[in-house]
């Protein structure tokens, strides 16, 4: 298999959403592992490629005959499940990064909640009703991604044609919001993607 390298720079403060909360302190937390170090699911991230590739196909024509379910496999969609010939892993920090500071939280030097409070910064919101008041009991606190940090993950895909591998170059490269409260200007980010330095084939 061939293995590409995708970066993921964060031009603007991004809401991973988990769906979890820290009862008293975070009504919708960022995931992150038991480090605090963020991260998003494979599946997410392959999500946010279908789409792209989706649209390609749809408004230019030279990608017209690709098939995107035998990429990528089936979605959630699909009844019959199947694998694709691209698979994506976790969304997580670059690995040297990871690993320092797995030790310094290991070691005592570091708590679980400095690294993410380090990386990370709390908005409290409340809905606002049409005669511009705040709605009772809506008051929110939600952690987001501070902008300008760097998150990898890593492709690995059986042989694709010339095509195939074009259309998987400029879906990541296309690829300008991750996450929750795109309209608010959330979520802006940059990506890139290139044959990996190091055990390029596997």
């Amino acid at each position: 298999m061939k293995q590409y390298d995708v970066r993921i720079k964060f031009l603007s403060e991004t809401m991973l959403g988990s769906g979890m909360a820290v009862p008293g302190v975070i009504d919708n937390d960022i995931r992150h592992d038991n480090n605090g170090l963020p991260y998003m699911n494979a599946k997410t991230f392959k999500g946010h490629i279908r789409e792209q590739m989706e649209f390609l196909k749809k408004y230019d024509k030279s990608y017209r005959d690709i098939d995107i379910y035998g990429l990528l496999g089936s979605d959630d969609k699909d009844s019959e499940k199947k694998l694709g010939k691209i698979k994506f892993s976790e969304v997580s920090m670059p690995q040297s990064v990871k690993e320092a500071l797995k030790q310094a939280v290991n070691n005592g030097k570091l708590s679980k909640s400095e690294v993410l409070n380090s990386i990370t910064v709390i908005y409290t919101r409340t809905r606002i009703n049409e005669f511009g008041v705040a709605e009772a009991h809506s008051l929110r606190k939600e952690r987001e991604l501070k902008k300008n940090l760097m998150l990898e993950t890593k492709i690995y895909t059986e042989d694709l044609t010339d095509e195939e591998l074009k259309m998987l170059y400029e879906s990541v490269k296309a690829l300008k919001h991750i996450g929750m409260h795109k309209s608010k200007g959330k979520g802006l980010v940059e990506c890139s993607i290139e044959p990996a330095k190091e055990g390029g084939d596997i």
